[in-house]
Formats: structure tokens, sequence, C-alpha cells
């Protein structure tokens, strides 16, 4: 697929960027680094199926304002139709993590690390999106995190097959495994308190190393957003 000559327009980005309550500035970035990349999926997508792109980077970098800019771009400029997956959108139930953290370790009950999330939710949702054909529906699942809980399937947004580009965000998208060497000592009081025994870091590492090493494998192509400092974030 060639990258057409079609443009995003003024009025285009100042609608992204009041839409996201975003600075003037961003223009700037929107022009220099975004656009350039929104231009080049085209080159990045397999010969069969949908580009399937991941963006990692710690909190507050911008994953899922990029991610939705990638989605307007990429309509705009090869009419894409694109599904946005956030990690942290599956994440167990409460009841689930209730589960783990009684089984495993307490500290399973707070989400956030490898080993918190429904990884076979998330390979069956992109196994459906693959295949998702034209008139074919799919709700794509929603977290709350003011209940700390999954949200009814009522309220799941929907989109409509095909689809040309899926990303999924999220700060451990795309993260490996540490040796098991690096995971004797704690790094902070957190795990010099609560989990000294060195569980709870293991159970993460070992699901990073597997379960969703086999998610981040299927990714055509990752994008890492290095914020240059705390300041920046």
């Amino acid at each position: 697929m060639t990258v057409t000559g079609r443009r995003l327009t003024k009025q285009q980005l100042l609608d992204f960027r009041l839409r996201h309550q975003l600075p003037e500035a961003f223009e700037h970035t929107a022009e220099n680094h975004y656009l350039p990349l929104a231009r080049r999926l085209p080159e990045l997508r397999p010969d069969s199926g949908p580009l399937r792109l991941g963006i990692n980077g710690a909190q507050g970098t911008g994953k899922s304002t990029l991610a939705d800019f990638l989605r307007v771009a990429s309509a705009g400029l090869f009419d894409w139709n694109t599904a946005v997956l956030s990690i942290d959108d599956f994440y167990y139930t409460k009841a689930e993590r209730t589960v783990l953290a009684k089984d495993i370790h307490p500290l399973l009950m707070t989400r956030g690390v490898p080993g918190t999330h429904d990884i076979a939710l998330l390979q069956k949702c992109l196994d459906t999106l693959r295949r998702l054909g034209p008139g074919e529906d799919m709700p794509l699942p929603r977290f709350d995190k003011a209940i700390d809980d999954r949200t009814s399937p009522a309220q799941w947004p929907v989109v409509s097959g095909p689809i040309d580009l899926i990303i999924l965000e999220g700060w451990c998208v795309g993260s490996v495994s540490q040796a098991e060497a690096e995971l004797v000592e704690p790094v902070n009081a957190l795990e010099r308190n609560e989990d000294s025994g060195g569980a709870w870091r293991c159970y993460a590492n070992n699901q990073l190393d597997t379960r969703y090493r086999s998610i981040f494998e299927q990714l055509d192509v990752l994008i890492f957003l290095k914020a240059p400092s705390v300041d920046a974030i």
C-alpha cells in the first residue's frame, strides 16, 4: 500500500489539540514527529492483515494521545479503520484479583504489574480484530479505575470491521523479563517490606517472560516514548 498525497488540515490538527486539551506547542510536535510517523504506517504494514503497533512509555508520556493521533491521522491519510487497545483495560476484575491475592501473593490485589492483566481476553480480542470482516462489529473491553473494576460489556465501545490498524498501548507493552539474579535483592521499601521472599516479583517476572511475551511478539512495530526527564512528564 503506498502513501497518498493527502494531508491533515490545520483545522483537523486544531480540533485534535482542543479535544485533548493540549498546549499550542503540540502542533509543532505533531508536524515534526507524529505526522512523519503516521505517514510511514503503510510501509510498516504486513502483506496480509492489519498492522499491529505497540506503544510503550512511562506514565504521562503521551501514549494514549499518540494512539488517538495515529487513529485520526491514518483515517485522514489512508482511510484506515483503527482499533485502539490500552493494556489498562485488560486488568483482571476485582474478584479475580482477590483470588490471585489469596492464592499467590497479597500484592496482586493491586492492579499494575504483569500478572494482573487478563492476557487470555487480550489475545481473544487481538485474534478477533484480525479476522473482523465488513459489517462485523466487536466491543472493546473497558476498565474503570474509579471503581477498580471492569465495566459492564454494555458500556464497551464498538468497532466495525475490517480493521487496518491495531494499536496496543501501555507502560509495559514490549517489556522483557529480568534475569533471576536481578530479583534476589529488593529494589525499594515495598519489595523489602511486603515481598521479602520475592514471590510477588518472581511471579510478575515469570508472567512477563511467558504469557505477556507471547502477546508482544505478535506486534509488527513497537514505539517507545522516552521522556527527557521527570519534569517533562
